[in-house]
């Protein structure tokens, strides 16, 4: 049945007027007519006015929580500013809530506007709504339960004897409700308030378009806000490429108001489509973007292409463009300077590969011209040694005093001189030899070393100390010869040390590990640590015997290794020296 047979079968029933008949399907007529929302609402209340013939008609639509006035008609504005809104609040204004969190809503519109009746009170209807001809006499009548919550009751003491609330509903929402207040009696019938309701739905339907033009309009809005505020520039086509829309960006870049002319005419001055268009894929559906130099004005522009949809179909093309001259030619640069630098590691390994090359050559012949004066140097030593010895044992009776003494020199300075050169074949042999890697316990090699030097010296007592299960991957035969130059100098520079002690191990210092060889002997002046590691240079005098040699080839070694070598020491409290050895 339709709205119009609904009022004519409520007229035959004696419910509705001729007069309320006719009103009734001037609004129908008004709401299918098509005019704006904002037309049809400003004529709402003046239509349920003189409909109801009461003296103030209002409307209460949903705002985010609450339900304020949206129009009203004949109400004081002390009445309405004191009921505009319904939201209960608590003592420090925070709106209450009920135990599922929806904020509670005061009187008889919250509890309308809640769906909270019961429709076998006379005073509510089946669908929800309120009415009364009498709000005194509902007062006296009727308890708070009754009416489902407390009231305000501000109806009743501003003298509105007759009150009407209609929900409107919108599925199983209710998005507002109409009042109706006159300060008569018996202004409603059961009629009039059934035709109220069939006619709140029509209303309903006026309310939600003018919500979605609303919405619509705010949409506008910031869509044009954007448009304003994009720094770049906006156009939009159509698939046969004429331009529809253009931000006033694009028409100073273009110079006039492009609209509806082609757009590679107007954009980049071409006479034929640009031959990197993506038209045909952005009408199918695909968003893209890219760099290209227009030949209008050969610079830099960065194009974003996105399809634009109405009713899930591809009407238009919207473009935003946006000028990228400068970063362009700022990456080209950057380009370019990466080409020239890559260039110019290449020379640079290069000449580094060829200056390697030339030092290791010289490092080898350097080495073979040590080996090889060194080895040269034994025979001539070996003569002097042997000379002098036979000198000594044939002639000794005949020899005097100060020819033996110097035929003693001379076979001391030839043992010395041996002492160097053997140092200087071991120091060339551990730059010249291979690195043969394996895993090396270094504890069990300390730990030998040591022994092997209490055997040399069995009257001496020295305590000594070596971290258990120390190990590193190494050349064996080096690091064998590391530990005893080590060892070595903490033994012989301890033999003046009455209460002896030398100990070796290992602590962490960052990611790497730190080995040690530490003794309490002789020790050394700090600022003469630069002087530990160079050939034949000692800190001692010769009351410790040396060359000066073995410190250097521990560096050496330790070099070999990829590692690091150094020592700390205070004269008369020993010497610490420390190494690494990366895997």
């Amino acid at each position: 049945m339709t709205t119009e047979e609904l009022l004519q079968d409520l007229k035959m029933r004696g419910e509705l007027d001729e007069r309320h008949l006719l009103a009734s399907i001037r609004l129908l007529h008004l709401l299918a007519s098509g005019k704006s929302s904002q037309e049809v609402m400003s004529t709402l209340l003046p239509f349920f006015q003189e409909l109801s013939g009461c003296e103030a008609v209002a409307v209460r639509l949903r705002e985010e929580e609450d339900y304020p006035y949206f129009q009203t008609v004949g109400f004081p504005s002390e009445f309405v500013n004191a009921e505009n809104y319904l939201c209960a609040k608590d003592l420090a204004g925070q709106v209450k809530r009920d135990d599922i969190g929806h904020p509670v809503l005061e009187c008889m519109c919250g509890n309308i506007l809640c769906g909270r009746f019961d429709a076998n009170k006379s005073f509510f209807t089946p669908n929800g709504s309120f009415w009364t001809n009498s709000t005194s006499e509902l007062l006296e009548s009727t308890t708070e339960e009754d009416r489902q919550s407390g009231t305000r009751n501000r109806c009743s003491a501003d003298g509105y004897e007759s009150v009407a609330l209609v929900p409107l509903h919108h599925n199983e929402d209710i998005i507002g409700l109409i009042q109706f207040n006159d300060r008569r009696k018996d202004r409603f019938s059961k009629g009039f308030i059934a035709l109220v309701e069939l006619l709140a739905d029509s209303v309903t339907v006026a309310v939600l378009r003018r919500w979605e033009e609303e919405s619509l309009r705010k949409r506008e809005e910031y869509y044009r806000a954007m448009v304003t505020a994009f720094d770049g520039l906006i156009y939009i086509c159509s698939a046969n490429y004429r331009i529809e829309f253009l931000n006033e960006a694009m028409k100073r870049r273009i110079g006039h108001d492009a609209l509806g002319e082609l757009c590679y005419e107007a954009l980049h001055g071409l006479d034929a489509i640009c031959p990197w268009c993506k038209n045909e894929r952005i009408f199918a559906g695909e968003s893209h973007r890219w760099v290209v130099q227009s030949p209008k004005d050969n610079r830099w522009y960065e194009v974003s292409n996105a399809p634009i949809r109405i009713n899930n179909k591809i009407v238009s093309k919207q473009a935003m463009i946006m000028d990228v001259t400068d970063r362009q030619e700022l990456h080209e640069e950057l380009l370019q300077k990466q080409q020239d630098l890559i260039l110019a590691n290449d020379l640079l390994e290069s000449r580094v590969a060829e200056r390697t090359s030339n030092l290791e050559a010289a490092m080898r012949e350097q080495e073979s011209f040590s080996y090889s004066v060194s080895h040269d140097l034994r025979a001539p030593l070996r003569h002097i040694n042997s000379f002098s010895a036979i000198v000594m044992e044939e002639f000794a009776n005949e020899l005097p005093a100060p020819v033996k003494d110097y035929l003693v020199r001379i076979r001391s300075a030839s043992n010395r001189m041996g002492g160097l050169i053997d140092h200087l074949l071991e120091l060339s042999r551990v730059g010249r030899a291979a690195l043969k890697l394996e895993p090396v316990d270094l504890s069990a090699m300390a730990a030998s070393i040591l022994t092997a030097l209490q055997e040399t010296e069995l009257k001496r007592t020295v305590k000594t100390f070596v971290e258990e299960d120390v190990r590193i991957l190494g050349d064996r035969t080096l690091l064998q010869q590391l530990l005893e130059n080590l060892f070595g100098n903490a033994w012989k520079y301890t033999s003046k040390t009455v209460t002896a002690r030398i100990e070796f191990g290992s602590s962490k210092r960052g990611d790497s590990t730190v080995f040690y060889v530490k003794d309490n002997g002789a020790g050394f002046d700090m600022q003469y640590k630069d002087n530990l590691f160079i050939a034949f240079q000692r800190l001692h005098t010769a009351e410790f015997e040396g060359e000066g040699i073995g410190l250097t080839t521990a560096q050496r070694i330790i070099h070999r290794h990829s590692g690091d070598i150094w020592a700390e020491g205070e004269v008369g409290k020993g010497a610490t020296f420390y190494f690494t050895l990366p895997n």
